[in-house]
């Protein structure tokens, strides 16, 4: 299947809302751009905030963060707004 939206935070928000049930978490690191916490609350989601390490979200910080209510990772390369590029 092909799906094709007019943004990135038109599809973010589609695949949210198609998946989240109310109260599931997403895992958004942390600083982002606001959309990325704001897009999961509007979707009835918990945004859980992960703080990057010298710019880089690792894998530990990702696994501590996941609950039984995890659904989801909002990731973004380049980041915004810190424009690192994933690895």
């Amino acid at each position: 299947r092909v799906v094709v939206r007019n943004g990135g935070m038109e599809a973010v928000y589609t695949s949210l809302a198609a998946t989240l049930e109310p109260g599931d978490e997403v895992i958004v690191p942390s600083p982002n751009w606001p959309n990325a916490r704001w897009v999961v609350q509007l979707v009835g989601g918990v945004p859980v905030d992960v703080p990057l390490r010298n710019g880089v979200l690792t894998a530990e910080a990702v696994s501590a963060a996941i609950t039984p209510r995890t659904r989801a990772v909002l990731l973004a390369s380049p980041g915004n707004p810190t424009g690192v590029v994933a690895p």
